[in-house]
């Protein structure tokens, strides 16, 4: 039980060297890439935030893109863009 809990330690040790070498402020064990996110005023989850372009009229997804970021201000303009690229199309 005692090496166990050592080794636990350890692996937390190098999690916390990671996240001071490179920035990062907050690490999932599950899934690193995943984000703790708010889902609404009063709950939090680790996920992603997606962000999708619809076609108005066939209702079909043209774009998406998928952001560790927990939100999404400045998400609008690239989104828009790259689906303009996938359109083919100069404006909407």
């Amino acid at each position: 039980m005692q090496t166990k809990f050592r080794g636990y330690c350890f692996d937390l040790s190098q999690i916390q060297n990671q996240m001071k070498a490179t920035g990062q402020k907050e690490v999932s064990l599950v899934d690193p890439d995943s984000r703790l996110m708010r889902v609404d005023s009063q709950r939090l989850e680790v996920g992603y935030n997606v962000q999708t372009s619809v076609d108005a009229k066939q209702h079909l997804i043209v774009d998406y893109d998928v952001i560790n970021i927990s939100t999404d201000h400045h998400q609008l303009f690239n989104d828009a863009l790259s689906t303009k690229k996938t359109l083919g199309v100069d404006s909407f």
